[in-house]
């Protein structure tokens, strides 16, 4: 959405597809899975620009890539363009220290959560009494979105209705 927002482009790179650019068609580039290839690729892309890397995490600290990521840094600036790394833990090379800035996403709220769930349920046509949608809400506690939805499609997939076991299937997955 802040691509389309505020007129950048937006790619990512996954080591199990390489570099796609996200829309409503998105094709993968070719020949772009080994990450090497993908920062090779980002030097023909001129227009503003934000590059998400989903598995750069694992291999940040290969000197290769750490150089790669240090050759870029003057011009992604200049070419309003910005590279992101998305990681659950991230340690960032000592090279790479004073060109870095960390956002740590915080895991969803429960009011953030109770919405999610609303809107889930509504979606999935799941009922629920008020009372077990509070206890979801605590036991989906420090999940992520994406958890959240796995545990409401399983229920959803299930019988279609939501019962205390279902809390109790979240609280040990």
């Amino acid at each position: 959405r802040f691509g389309k927002t505020n007129n950048f482009r937006v790619f990512r790179w996954r080591s199990s597809e390489g570099l796609r650019e996200v829309g409503d068609d998105s094709k993968v580039i070719p020949s772009t899975v080994a990450i090497l290839d993908a920062f090779s690729t980002l030097d023909k892309i001129k227009e503003p620009a934000i590059f998400l890397f989903a598995d750069l995490s694992r291999s940040l600290h290969e000197p290769s890539v750490t150089r790669a990521i240090r050759d870029r840094i003057d011009s992604l600036g200049s070419a309003q363009q910005a590279i992101l790394i998305a990681s659950p833990t991230l340690t960032i090379p000592t090279e790479l220290e004073t060109e870095t800035i960390i956002i740590d996403v915080p895991l969803p709220s429960e009011a953030e959560i109770s919405r999610l769930l609303l809107a889930l349920i509504r979606r999935a046509g799941i009922t629920m009494d008020p009372a077990l949608q509070l206890r979801f809400v605590k036991a989906a506690a420090g999940l992520t979105e994406r958890e959240i939805k796995r545990a409401l499609s399983r229920v959803a997939n299930g019988d279609g209705g939501f019962s205390e076991s279902d809390i109790q299937n979240i609280l040990e997955s």
